[in-house]
């Protein structure tokens, strides 16, 4: 059967398949050949013996996340705390640019922020160009751009990824931690 690798746990790959995940090893196989299963690979798999046969062809792949056959990147990107930056922003839509994935900006921590003027000028930018811009409070409307795709978030740490994961699906209840003081960035909790 095909589905597609959701999530790896150590050595368990679940596997997606009809709405049910069935946790799968490996072949031996992709040890001595360096093969490396990444979330987001489409697989054949047994679900009798749980196990992954083949990886199917990827037609993208990223090593920072560790996914593959990205369909778009949700570009995670907080206005304050950690401060907004047109230069990582730019780095990261140049990536998904060469890889050929769609981006979408979220912006973050709009509520923080005294000046908005300051901002709109460079989104609307953004915009102008042909990328969607979105806000972390529009779930509605990033619920409706996720539908039928396999999506990323990513973006710096404390941006509020995991923050926006829990507005989505409440039933993850990620941990979402401060803005260390000293370092005026996130502290790794996703």
């Amino acid at each position: 059967m095909q589905g597609q690798i959701v999530k790896i746990v150590s050595d368990l790959h679940y596997v997606s398949y009809n709405g049910n995940l069935y946790p799968c090893k490996c072949r031996g196989i992709f040890r001595k050949e360096h093969i490396t299963p990444l979330v987001g690979d489409y697989v054949l798999f047994s679900k009798e013996k749980c196990l992954i046969e083949e990886i199917l062809p990827r037609k993208s792949e990223f090593q920072r996340p560790k996914v593959s056959n990205i369909d778009q990147a949700f570009l995670i990107t907080s206005l304050v705390r950690p401060d907004f930056s047109t230069n990582l922003l730019d780095k990261l839509l140049v990536t998904m640019e060469l890889h050929g994935v769609d981006a979408v900006i979220v912006i973050t921590k709009e509520d923080l922020v005294k000046d908005k003027d300051k901002f709109k000028e460079i989104l609307s930018y953004y915009e102008s160009i042909g990328y969607k811009v979105v806000y972390n409070y529009e779930i509605d409307k990033i619920k409706k751009l996720i539908a039928g795709k396999t999506s990323v978030f990513t973006g710096q740490t404390g941006a509020g990824k995991s923050t926006l994961l829990n507005k989505l699906h409440p039933g993850l209840s990620l941990e979402t931690g401060e803005i260390s003081e000293a370092l005026g960035r996130g502290k790794h909790t996703t």
